[in-house]
């Protein structure tokens, strides 16, 4: 997980996903505050309701990544961005974008 400085000065969340040297940030569509991110960790910090919420989507999200990339690897060698996206995305078509 990533995060891109704001012009409000809150952090934006991504998900970094690199296949084969090509690298790709998805949105997760999360901004929060710049002191309450752990940048160490990859977290939200506190223990709020919502930094609980936000914390175990990114742990969910972060499993479904992995899943799909296991699936893919299972099926075949070579696995790229352009195979990886549609998968993924044919699963959660709500999820984050990718730019």
């Amino acid at each position: 997980m990533s995060t891109v400085c704001r012009n409000d000065g809150s952090y934006k969340i991504y998900a970094r996903i690199t296949i084969d040297s090509q690298r790709v940030n998805m949105s997760l569509k999360y901004s929060i505050p710049k002191e309450n991110w752990d940048r160490k960790g990859s977290r939200v910090l506190g223990r709020m309701k919502e930094a609980r919420e936000i914390n175990t989507f990114l742990m969910e999200n972060e499993t479904e990544l992995f899943q799909c990339y296991r699936e893919l690897r299972s099926k075949t060698q070579h696995i790229t961005l352009q195979v990886f996206k549609p998968k993924y995305f044919g699963k959660n078509e709500k999820r984050g974008e990718f730019n």
